[in-house]
C-alpha cells in the first residue's frame, strides 16, 4: 500500500481524496518535529473535503502542541472516522504526512502497521503513480494540453468553482495538472514530463502552425525529440523512439 493514495474499489484516484491529501500534507508539514513522521488515516467517503481538511488540519495541530499528548489521536470529523500517529524517523517518501484514504470496513490498525513496516524499507517503487505539472488555471491549461497534444483527462476536481486539479491517464500512470499551491511550486516550474508519441517531425509541424514555439530539437541515434512549454511556462518534450523495440 502505498501513502497518499485512496484505498476505495473504483477509480486509481478519487479526486476528492487527492485534494485533501494534498492540503493536509501542505499545511502541516512545517508542524512536525524534525526526524518524526506523521501517520494519519480517515475514512471514505470524504463528504465535506474543504471543512473536513480545516477540521483535521486544526485538531491535529492541537494534538501535536499538546505538553503531554496520548500516543494516538482518534476522532471523528463530519462522519469520518480518523487515526493520526506520530513515529520516530523520517520517510523515505517526499512528505513526512503520510495520509491513508480507506474504506469504513478497512482494519486501520493494520494500515498503521504496514505504512510503518514499509517506510523503513528502501527501495519500494512498484510503478509511477502520477506527475503533477503546477498550475495557476488548472482548467486553461488542461484544454491547452488536450488541444495542441490530443491527451484526454478524466474530469476535474472542483473546490469553489474553480477546477483544482485533473488527470490524463497514460498506459500505467497519469500525468495531471494540479493547482500551485498544492504541490508547493510555482506554474512554470515543471520540466520533467517527456510524452511519447509516433512521429515528432508531424506534432511539431502541427504545434507550429498553432503558435507554439519549439525551443529545442534533438535528432540521435535512437530516438528524436522537441520541447517547448505549455501557457503557464511548464516545460515538456515530445520523444519519438526510431529504434525497433522488440
Amino acid at each position: 500500500m502505498t501513502a497518499g493514495k485512496s484505498w476505495q474499489r473504483g477509480p486509481r484516484f478519487d479526486k476528492v481524496a487527492l485534494g485533501l491529501i494534498a492540503r493536509l500534507q501542505t499545511t502541516l508539514r512545517e508542524q512536525v518535529p524534525e526526524g518524526k513522521t506523521i501517520l494519519v488515516t480517515i475514512s471514505a467517503p470524504i463528504r465535506l473535503p474543504a471543512k473536513t481538511a480545516v477540521a483535521m488540519d486544526e485538531r491535529i495541530r492541537r494534538w501535536l502542541a499538546g505538553p503531554s499528548k496520548p500516543a494516538e489521536l482518534r476522532a471523528t470529523i463530519n462522519g469520518n472516522q480518523i487515526r493520526v500517529r506520530l513515529v520516530t524517523g523520517a520517510s523515505n517518501r517526499s512528505s513526512n504526512v503520510l495520509v491513508f484514504v480507506h474504506n469504513p470496513e478497512v482494519d486501520t490498525a493494520a494500515l498503521f502497521d504496514n505504512a510503518t513496516l514499509q517506510d523503513r524499507r528502501p527501495n519500494m517503487v512498484k510503478g509511477l503513480a502520477f506527475t503533477a505539472y503546477p498550475s495557476n488555471d488548472v482548467a486553461g491549461t488542461r484544454r491547452w494540453y488536450e488541444e495542441q497534444l490530443g491527451l484526454e483527462f478524466a474530469g476535474p476536481y472542483v473546490e469553489d468553482g474553480i477546477e483544482k486539479y485533473n488527470e490524463a491517464h497514460l498506459g500505467t500512470g497519469c500525468f495531471s495538472l494540479m493547482a500551485a499551491e498544492w504541490t508547493s511550486r510555482a506554474a512554470g516550474s515543471a520540466s520533467s514530463a517527456y510524452f511519447e508519441v509516433d512521429n515528432v517531425d508531424e506534432l511539431v509541424a502541427s504545434l507550429q502552425a498553432n503558435g507554439v514555439t519549439i525551443d529545442d530539437r534533438f535528432e540521435g541515434p535512437v530516438c528524436k525529440q522537441a520541447s517547448f512549454c505549455d501557457p503557464e511556462g511548464n516545460r515538456l518534450t515530445i520523444h519519438e523512439s526510431t529504434t525497433q523495440r522488440s
